[in-house]
């Protein structure tokens, strides 16, 4: 970052070449630093693969938080966790740990075998090796 001189700090004044050193600054450290950062989460973004578990459970959590008229901003309030990982789980972009299903269960006022039961009538080994 550069930082004015003492005399343009004093002066209040700074002259041209100054203000285009300064702007040259913004524009080095624009593409260096903040558009490459930029663009890697956009990559991130984009390359995240679906788990096919990830997407039935998202399915079967979407279907029950309906079925018990609860919205995701309800689910998450009573069940501790956020909107924003709800909707992750349920459009199967992450797999919830044991203690987040237990949470969801009690949620729902349902018990956590009911809320995996979709994965009774899957094919585990074709599921598993996507």
């Amino acid at each position: 970052m550069i930082l004015l001189s003492e005399r343009e700090q004093a002066g209040g004044a700074v002259n041209d070449a100054s203000f285009r050193s300064l702007l040259s600054a913004f524009a080095v450290s624009l593409y260096t630093i903040i558009i490459p950062s930029i663009a890697q989460g956009i990559s991130v973004a984009m390359t995240r693969r679906l788990q096919a578990e990830a997407e039935l459970f998202g399915a079967r959590l979407r279907e029950l938080r309906q079925r018990h008229a609860m919205t995701q901003d309800g689910l998450a309030s009573a069940s501790g966790l956020t909107k924003a990982y709800i909707s992750d789980m349920e459009r199967g972009l992450t797999v919830p740990s044991m203690t987040t299903i237990l949470r969801l269960a009690l949620a729902i006022g349902c018990k956590p075998s009911y809320l995996m039961r979709v994965f009774d009538e899957a094919d585990l080994a074709a599921l598993l090796n996507q």
